[in-house]
């Protein structure tokens, strides 16, 4: 089960998400520092990062069947606020209360937002927004 590419690829399939903040500035798992730089020698925004930070079982039955709660990290980061409002506002709706395959097995039963925040940098002025899920995932047995 990899969580946080399931929610990469369900990104890529949200034409109104991938108008505000294209699939291709959207990794999983690392967190991309500023000043990393294009080709014109500047950081490119927007860009998100979506990793998985823990995860603890919920219920598991006789049969090997687990359902487990994932916390989720969306990280979104632009020089602009008001572009950076957008895109935050579009992810709650696109993962807020979802469901979704994982695998042909393996099944979100339910995504909750627990909190987000807003931080800036201080030295370079860049917004970065983190929105934490619980993430409720069905596990069947032997997974």
């Amino acid at each position: 089960m990899d969580l946080a590419r399931a929610i990469h690829t369900r990104w890529a399939a949200d034409g109104d998400l991938v108008a505000l903040l294209p699939i291709a500035r959207v990794m999983t798992g690392t967190y991309v520092q500023v000043g990393e730089e294009n080709s014109h020698g500047e950081p490119d925004f927007p860009y998100a990062v979506i990793r998985t930070t823990g995860d603890q079982p919920v219920a598991q039955a006789n049969n090997d069947m687990a359902v487990d709660e994932v916390t989720l990290e969306i990280i979104v980061s632009d020089d602009d606020y008001d572009d950076l409002l957008a895109i935050v506002h579009r992810v709650k709706q696109a993962f807020n209360r979802a469901d979704f395959d994982i695998t042909d097995s393996c099944k979100v039963i339910n995504i909750e937002r627990q909190w987000d925040y807003p931080i800036q940098d201080e030295e370079t002025l860049v917004w970065d927004w983190i929105i934490i899920f619980a993430v409720r995932v069905y596990l069947p047995a032997g997974v």
